[in-house]
């Protein structure tokens, strides 16, 4: 059929499939001019000769520490089923800067028609619609997130001959995208419409960069998603690999970026969330992890960095975890897990570091008794190697080095102690005893003792001593009380002076007992005093005449030369001023002693009474 009126103008087509630029600049996908007729209405433009253009080779990487664990198929559309290419994630060996940054996009209306072609092709063709692409992109993508403000449209013109849409591949122009990204093409299916209406597709590009930190650097894998309205994008999961760095630290979103996705950990393993692009009257959005969403986003970049989680274990001066509850609650030991957070290739403070762990041993405690004691101190910490470093001023606080490092992050394993102070020994007592053994046969005993003890700071968790101990000495009554001992000091632990007690008649071996300084290593002395009788001369008896004499010395006789020593019941003293009791012997001496001088002046009595009457028998 014939138009009515005619133009001729040069444009480049291929089976009936125009290429128009959105600046109204024609471009051609295949080389060669050719006359077409259009309508009236329509205008001519020319444009110079344009290559197809051609994927860009991908860079060949090495190493690349993110890799999908499933394959993208993209949702068909009936009549159009333009297959999305998702990029295998490649290495660009750059390096970026924590990125801030992601560009977005206008949104494209979306339209169809089932009207007349919108090239006024002759209205009884069967099947002869068209399917006009519009593919949106910006002038240059960036690693980094960002992409250039300038924007360019391409639009391709399929009309269906005898009812068949040819496939298209498009890709945009090289230096677009950086080196070394992969970039899929704008995919059209070959296809046959099934309704009699014109097809209108937008399709944009969406650039997502991962900035990986590495044990050398940072690794950069950047893919690109050419996406198309009405259509949905799911973007699996992918696995952080190894990169180098100790695995104490794990991968996390960086804090002062988009965050727009997730680091998860599952069975050991670490993965970039999935997420979804969708396409539709509000533009392009990606929906990423927590429910986040970035409308019209056409670039983005995040930081993966490493982390150790810093985690603080309060053990016993002989390593064992602390359980003020006991062994039968676990769930209860002093332990605290991700206390903090220290990025690969940072250092933590050792202030800060004794500070917090500080704070959480005041924490535990405070759980337990529900008040702060502050008796619960930070002896020391132990060493990867379980050595015990003591703690006694800031230059003794650990490092950074001094974790144990493990795939749970860096564990500070801290010594803690409840001080106390008391005795760390058992006493001993020094005992001197001093038994006097009087001339009647009696002994009386006087005991000295010293108690004595070390004192010292100590552990009440193990019972460790903590410092060097001290003798002290036992002044009071009550042993258990630390206010009844004195810090040794010149006389108060002695065994005091002991006066040997004076008899009229005798002499003791000792006068007394000297005093003396007892200390742990003295040894137990026992000291026996004994009496001599003085030697006294004897007068010879002279016999009185008469009874009167008689009578003087039967009274001296009976008198006899006894005399009467009293003595004082002994004290039993201690060095410690207690007052003991004396300890007195049965005095059967003295009854025997007085019954045989009894038994001595009646015989005597008898005898000079037979005398007498001897001596008066002859005057009768």
């Amino acid at each position: 059929m014939m138009m009515t009126a005619k133009k001729q103008f040069k444009l480049y087509k291929q089976k009936k499939q125009w290429v128009i630029g959105c600046s109204t600049l024609l471009l051609s996908l295949t080389l060669g001019a050719v006359d077409v007729q259009a309508a009236d209405n329509s205008t001519t433009e020319k444009t110079d000769d344009a290559q197809l253009a051609t994927a860009n080779s991908p860079e060949t990487s090495t190493a690349v520490p993110l890799r999908s664990t499933g394959t993208t198929e993209p949702q068909g559309q009936t009549n159009a089923n333009p297959v999305t290419s998702q990029a295998t994630p490649s290495a660009v060996p750059q390096q970026a800067a924590n990125n801030t940054t992601q560009a977005t996009a206008p949104v494209t209306p979306v339209a169809s028609s089932t009207g007349p072609s919108s090239s006024d092709s002759p209205a009884n063709w069967d099947y002869n619609y068209e399917r006009i692409i519009n593919i949106t992109y910006q002038d240059h993508y960036d690693t980094n997130g960002g992409a250039s403000s300038n924007y360019h449209c391409e639009k391709i013109i399929q009309m269906a001959e005898n009812g068949r849409w040819e496939e298209v591949n498009w890709y945009p122009p090289k230096g677009t995208f950086p080196p070394g990204v992969k970039v899929p093409p704008v995919h059209f299916a070959a296809a046959s419409p099934t309704e009699a209406a014109n097809q209108r597709w937008e399709v944009s590009y969406v650039m997502r960069s991962i900035d990986l930190q590495t044990a050398t650097g940072h690794q950069i894998i950047s893919q690109v998603y050419a996406i198309h309205n009405g259509q949905t994008i799911d973007i699996p999961e992918m696995e952080i690999q190894d990169s180098g760095i100790p695995v104490a630290y794990h991968p996390r979103i960086s804090p002062l970026g988009i965050q727009n996705d997730k680091v998860i950990e599952r069975g050991g393993y670490y993965y970039l969330t999935g997420a979804t692009l969708t396409y539709n009257t509000a533009g392009i959005i990606y929906h990423g992890a927590n429910l986040s969403t970035a409308a019209n986003i056409v670039s983005f970049s995040e930081l993966v960095i490493f982390s150790a989680p810093i985690n603080l274990v309060y053990q016993d001066l002989s390593g064992k975890v602390y359980n003020a509850y006991g062994d039968q609650y676990p769930a209860y030991a002093a332990s605290y897990q991700n206390v903090a957070q220290v990025d690969y290739g940072q250092t933590l403070s050792v202030n800060q570091l004794y500070a917090d762990a500080q704070k959480y041993l005041n924490r535990y405690v405070t759980s337990v008794f529900d008040d702060p004691d502050s008796n619960y101190q930070i002896y020391g910490y132990f060493d990867p190697a379980g050595k015990l470093h003591p703690i006694q001023s800031p230059a003794d606080y650990p490092g950074f080095t001094d974790a144990q490092a493990s795939s749970d992050g860096l564990t500070y394993q801290l010594a803690i102690i409840y001080r106390r102070y008391g005795k760390v020994d058992a006493p001993v007592t020094k005992t001197r005893t001093i038994i006097v053994n009087m001339p009647d046969g009696r002994q009386e005993q006087t005991i000295q003792e010293v108690t004595l003890a070390q004192f010292a700071d100590y552990d009440g968790i193990t019972g460790e001593e903590l410092g060097t101990p001290t003798w002290k000495v036992l002044t009071g009554n009550e042993p258990d009380s630390n206010d009844d001992w004195e810090t040794l000091t010149a006389g108060n632990h002695n065994w005091q002076t002991f006066i040997v007690p004076s008899i009229a008649g005798y002499t003791p071996n000792l006068t007394q007992v000297g005093a003396k300084t007892v200390t742990d290593s003295s040894q137990d002395q026992t000291i026996n005093i004994y009496y001599t009788a003085n030697a006294e001369p004897i007068s010879p008896a002279q016999p009185d005449q008469g009874e009167s004499g008689h009578s003087g010395s039967a009274n001296a006789a009976g008198q006899g030369d006894t005399k009467s020593v009293n003595v004082a019941g002994q004290t039993v003293s201690k060095s410690s001023n207690q007052q003991g009791t004396t300890a007195r012997l049965p005095q059967t001496g003295d009854q025997s002693s007085a019954g045989l001088v009894a038994l001595g002046g009646l015989t005597l009595l008898t005898l000079f009474g037979l005398a007498g009457r001897q001596k008066r028998a002859p005057r009768k």
